[in-house]
């Protein structure tokens, strides 16, 4: 039987098997022992082999500086983010614009329907202006272009750029530089065409920027979310947290606010191919992994 030695032995014999080749215990010993310590020496060998290439391979790539490639990169995101959107609010709503500016410079309460179009207006500036700078779109159907721009679910990228506008009483540097409200309402009073056909005269003059009246404040949260807004006070508690977390999100040690962290994370929101119903989802996600794979570099930068 296969169990059985002496059976298999005799199978052997049968088969040729001559006796001489049957190694002694000695020999056998010799033999493989041999075999055996030349075996551990290669997996030794390979193991100090593969420790020593992730202890040089790592500090590298902690230490890779970052490029000034990328650094052009943020650079150009920058000036892409950059747009009339003074003017284009009051395109869009002229008492809501004069709202804001009241507001802004400390005259006027923010009244909720002002807020809920400057926020409308945010959102078609992306669509029609930002996002339309991005090479990047050429290679994406006319379909796939429509679902990021008109799907309800961008509004996910939407509400984390409105909420970088909150003031939630924590002073934070830098800030104001997200709307400069005082350059928009420069560009704006230097257009006299456009100041007749909105009447805006009375109210440029009111500011009369040239006596340096430059400094404007940011959205209160408690201006637009008082106690009792929602009347559940569990979602106004989670409703705060989740902004305050937002808000704080996008700052350094020194609570500086970091503009090219909040517009990274804004495209990569966008660019959410979860987000939407794709043709071609694999390039969409190509965008995104291009995106968070800066925002990754450029904080390991931050951290060195």
């Amino acid at each position: 039987t296969r169990r059985c030695q002496y059976c298999r032995f005799q199978s052997c014999l049968r088969s040729g098997m001559k006796i001489t080749w049957v190694l002694s215990d000695e020999e056998r010993d010799r033999r493989f022992n041999k075999l055996k310590k030349k075996t551990n020496k290669i997996v030794k060998s390979n193991s100090k082999f593969k420790q020593t290439s992730q202890s040089v391979g790592r500090p590298y790539m902690l230490h890779l500086p970052f490029s000034v490639e990328e650094t052009n990169i943020l650079k150009d995101l920058q000036t892409k983010f950059k747009v009339p959107w003074l003017h284009n609010l009051f395109m869009l709503d002229r008492n809501a614009g004069i709202n804001v500016i009241e507001y802004k410079f400390g005259w006027e309460e923010l009244t909720v329907k002002a807020w809920d179009t400057f926020k409308q207006s945010m959102s078609h500036n992306f669509i029609r202006y930002i996002l339309p700078r991005f090479t990047e779109l050429q290679d994406i159907s006319s379909h796939d272009i429509g679902q990021i721009m008109n799907s309800p679910t961008y509004g996910i990228a939407h509400f984390f750029r409105s909420c970088q506008l909150f003031d939630m009483g924590s002073k934070l540097e830098g800030k104001a530089d997200i709307c400069p409200m005082t350059s928009q309402v420069v560009t704006l009073s230097s257009n006299p065409e456009i100041v007749r056909s909105l009447d805006l005269t009375d109210l440029m003059s009111r500011l009369n920027l040239s006596r340096g009246e430059t400094h404007t404040k940011l959205v209160g949260y408690e201006d637009l979310y008082p106690q009792g807004w929602a009347g559940n006070r569990q979602v106004e508690e989670r409703h705060r947290e989740a902004v305050h977390k937002i808000v704080i999100w996008p700052t350094d040690e020194e609570n500086v606010f970091d503009q090219w962290m909040a517009g990274l994370m804004t495209l990569i929101l966008a660019f959410n191919a979860d987000f939407y119903n794709l043709v071609s989802r694999d390039r969409v996600e190509k965008i995104q992994i291009k995106y968070t794979m800066i925002l990754q570099r450029y904080l390991r930068s931050k951290l060195n």
